[in-house]
């Protein structure tokens, strides 16, 4: 025995326009964020660059290990309103450092406040690229005169104060927390994707056919 078994024409209307609207809301969040693709790279060179149309405010990564460093390029479109931070819930998690395009060290933060390590609104004067690094808690960014930032002050967001402070990011050492695979979040404001995505074809969330007697 067959059944044939329809919906009232308006619940299926409606049902199509939820269907849509989920998709526009899901599209745009995920157009506003950056997942790690592969690894990003450690130095100023190797940094994955970000790409997508419009604001960027969040991106998404993973630690492999204490000695793993990844760098995000990032576009500051409003200066004034620029802010990031990683989240947290412990000092032992990542830090997050900020670093100007030429590699200088702008900012860092260890100290975990209100579930952030924060690099605060006000610390960016121009429009531009930077750059943001996630490390584990111990493993300090290097210039060639020494460590860009001095160790664990827990004195939270801070400029340059080491032996190397007005030196490029040559590279990382130290002892990192002991830490495999960790995933992080940073979130961000007044900023943007470091390039502009490629166009491609839109994709479609689906189709839906309806069958009127």
């Amino acid at each position: 025995m067959s059944m044939n078994f329809r919906l009232p024409r308006k619940l299926v209307a409606t049902l199509f326009t939820a269907v849509l609207l989920f998709g526009a809301v899901t599209s745009a969040s995920a157009q506003n964020s950056w997942t790690e693709t592969i690894d990003a790279g450690s130095t100023i060179a190797t940094a994955q660059t970000t790409a997508g149309p419009g604001t960027l405010v969040k991106i998404l990564g993973t630690l492999a290990s204490s000695t793993d460093v990844d760098i995000f390029c990032v576009n500051v479109i409003n200066p004034p309103a620029f802010s990031a931070q990683v989240v947290c819930t412990t000092f032992a998690d990542p830090n997050i450092y900020l670093f100007r395009a030429n590699g200088t060290g702008d900012l860092m933060n260890d100290v975990c406040a209100f579930s952030g390590k924060l690099i605060p609104a006000g610390t960016v004067n121009t429009v531009g690229q930077y750059f943001i690094a996630i490390a584990a808690q111990g493993f300090m960014p290097q210039a060639a005169a020494g460590a860009i930032w001095q160790t664990a002050l827990f004195t939270g967001p801070r400029a340059p104060d080491g032996p190397g402070a007005v030196g490029t990011l040559a590279g990382w050492s130290g002892t990192g927390t002991p830490t495999t695979n960790q995933a992080y979040l940073v979130q961000l404001t007044g900023a943007g994707f470091c390039a502009s995505a490629v166009s491609s074809r839109a994709a479609t969330w689906g189709r839906l056919k309806l069958h009127h007697r």
